[in-house]
């Protein structure tokens, strides 16, 4: 055994060429000296000048525009080395710092000759255990626009070499990719937080790693998803004056390519996203994203006259209703959230061309016919605490909160046994329970069913009332998905005996628009009070490019004491003479006896 107490260590990948092309997700090989085979001291040599950056005291990447990152090393900079059995050691930098090639002392670890030893880069004294080196890429920040040195404090890198009398010659492999942001924004303002949030994915942000494996040591480890990727910029980084804020990360290598992400940009004060492609980040590579971030309050004016119409019992008795879908003509199926089945039952009423609910009588009200159909009385099953419903191609949809599952059936409300293919995320356990699918809809003009959970997903829970609206094809899968953010709470639940708060309806628009319904409700026992609030709110998901979709608000429709009404179903119905289309929204009492049961009638032009 020979003492050998200096290593010569580079980097093989180190330099990462952008693609030419806007959002590429693949990177050019870079052109490297390669050293001689019988030299195991010669160095690796970039091609590509670097770039320098002032005031490194780390490891770092240097970036040209033209030909990408370059890996340089920084004095002090620690890699820790393993031994082919046992043994662990820190090695120090000792020359090179600047350059892609550098030698390190390990203060007298032994190595022995024809051996192989491990290194991995930076060095931690948790990773102590080359097969199971913990990596994270979670809390990122940054100190300035266009801030190298913070991000890349995650360029985690791993090695093997075979010992010689000259020492050790490690080629590193970077283990993550690595992406840079050009966020176009208001120049001036500070931004506090940025955020990438995939529509479906869960970001991998920590790890154990082998650097033992040949080939993408981390396939073999246990990882930690979040659904967010957040950085954090001090007290605030303002926007330079051309309006473009310049942001890197370090990502564990992830194939988003299928996928596509929200990166949000907070303020304190106001938020603003945009929605971009997502990337089959790999290895080694860097990639580019270009997008205009647009604030939450810069959404387009609606278009939409609103004229409120009739709202009363209409004699329909006692009920918790929780949905309604308009059938053609005078008729609608409703949903019973203690029926059996699917819940189904049938109204049928008169909308006449005022926008009132009359049967033709003096006294000006309608009494609502209500029929229990055959399926839904027939039915052994029970407790699906179903919500929400829709027609489609002569049948009807009805959501289930019970198991998360949206079920079809036919008029009679009898089951057919097909049902919806749910996105796992979204499942029983993945949301805050008794608040999944209260909200259903569907438009025959886009060819898409919607829906969301009435309560934000479990794992969002890093960006405050965030929603995911989820389409379905006519096929019943999955389809496109986008960020919707609830408004703040108009009360607090302290002291309620019930209360509730959350997305509960949802109706499409033949040109692709959507119109959410955000519904709070409070009753206190003692002294009785009871407060109530129901917006309107319309996005646009089909051409709206912000990562969290912009609202315009439609309508508030207070509900409160004696008028009480929990508005929990909502569609579209009939059209009038003036062009004007029917909004009708139900109301479900909770079991309570301050909660009215309403029929409400909006007509929007």
């Amino acid at each position: 055994m020979k003492k050998i107490t200096r290593l010569l260590i580079a980097s093989s990948l180190v330099v990462f060429l952008f693609s030419c092309t806007k959002q590429s997700s693949q990177g050019l090989e870079p052109d490297v000296i390669t050293p001689d085979i019988g030299d195991k001291t010669a160095k690796v040599t970039m091609v590509a000048p670097p770039v320098s950056f002032a005031g490194e005291s780390k490891s770092a990447m240097v970036v040209n525009e033209s030909t990408g990152l370059s890996f340089v090393w920084s004095a002090g900079d620690k890699t820790g080395v393993y031994a082919a059995s046992t043994g662990f050691a820190c090695f120090i930098l000792t020359a090179g710092t600047g350059t892609s090639s550098a030698t390190f002392d390990g203060g007298g670890f032994s190595l022995t000759d024809g051996l192989t030893y491990y290194s991995f880069f930076p060095y931690a004294m948790s990773a102590t255990e080359k097969t199971a080196i913990p990596v994270t890429y979670a809390s990122q920040s940054f100190t300035a626009d266009n801030d190298m040195v913070s991000p890349m404090t995650k360029d985690y890198m791993y090695a093997s070499a075979v010992a010689t009398a000259a020492g050790a010659h490690f080629s590193y492999n970077h283990l993550g990719s690595f992406v840079r942001m050009k966020l176009g924004l208001p120049a001036s303002t500070p931004i506090n937080t940025v955020d990438i949030v995939p529509m479906y994915s869960e970001i991998t942000q920590t790890a154990t790693v082998d650097a033992t494996a040949a080939v993408n040591p981390m396939t073999q480890a246990t990882t930690t998803p979040c659904m967010t990727l957040s950085a954090t910029l001090g007290d605030g980084i303002p926007v330079p004056s051309g309006g473009i804020l310049t942001l890197w990360a370090a990502m564990a290598p992830q194939n988003f390519s299928t996928d596509s992400w929200a990166i949000v940009a907070h303020n304190g004060s106001n938020i603003y996203s945009a929605r971009v492609d997502g990337k089959n980040l790999l290895a080694g590579k860097a990639y580019k994203i270009e997008a205009t971030a647009l604030s939450e309050n810069s959404a387009p004016a609606h278009g939409i006259t609103v004229t409120g119409g009739a709202a009363n019992n209409f004699g329909m008795g006692l009920g918790q209703f929780s949905a309604i879908t308009w059938l053609g003509g005078n008729d609608y199926a409703v949903v019973h959230d203690k029926e059996k089945g699917g819940g189904i039952v049938k109204f049928s009423f008169l909308i006449n061309d005022d926008g009132t609910i009359s049967d033709g009588n003096s006294d000006g009200y309608s009494d609502v016919t209500i029929a229990v159909p055959a399926g839904t009385s027939g039915s052994g099953v029970t407790d699906m605490d179903n919500e929400g419903i829709a027609l489609f191609n002569s049948k009807l949809y009805v959501t289930a909160e019970a198991d998360q599952s949206i079920r079809e059936y036919d008029k009679t409300g009898a089951a057919t046994g097909n049902s919806f293919t749910v996105p796992a995320d979204m499942a029983v356990g993945k949301i805050t329970a008794n608040a999944g699918f209260e909200a259903f809809t569907y438009s025959a003009a886009t060819h898409r069913f919607w829906t969301t959970t009435e309560a934000p997903l479990l794992k969002d829970n890093s960006i405050p009332r965030l929603h995911r609206l989820q389409s379905f094809n006519e096929s019943f899968a999955p389809a496109e998905r986008y960020l919707y953010q609830m408004d703040t709470p108009a009360y607090s639940s302290a002291g309620a005996y019930q209360y509730v708060y959350g997305i509960s309806a949802m109706a499409a628009l033949d040109d692709g628009r959507l119109i959410i319904l955000e519904r709070e409700v409070k009753v206190v026992a003692y002294p009785p009070t009871a407060n109530g609030v129901a917006k309107l709110y319309v996005v646009d998901p089909v051409h709206d490019t912000a990562g969290i979709l912009r609202k315009k608000l439609l309508a508030t429709i207070l509900t409160e004491g004696e008028n009480l009404a929990n508005y929990e179903g909502m569609c579209l119905g009939p059209t009038l003479s003036d062009g004007s289309r029917c909004l009708i929204l139900i109301s479900d009492t909770q079991g309570s006896s301050l909660i009215k049961e309403i029929l409400q009638v909006v007509k929007i032009k």
